[in-house]
């Protein structure tokens, strides 16, 4: 946040919910609020909350 010429505008984005579906019917809820990702897993009920630079590095690598 700290190279963006304008961060406030991180905080003010609304909250975002985006569902992954498995072939099973079961799902993962990606929701993004500010600079946090929380990560559902409808078959485990647990939560992950990671921030959002770890969760992009994390896809760019694999």
């Amino acid at each position: 946040m700290t190279a963006m010429k304008d961060p406030e505008t991180v905080l003010k984005r609304a909250r975002e919910t985006m569902k992954i579906y498995r072939k099973d019917g079961s799902f993962l809820t990606l929701t993004t609020n500010a600079d946090k990702v929380s990560i559902s897993d409808s078959r485990e009920k647990y939560t992950v909350e990671l921030d959002a630079d770890d969760v992009i590095d994390r896809i760019q690598w694999r």
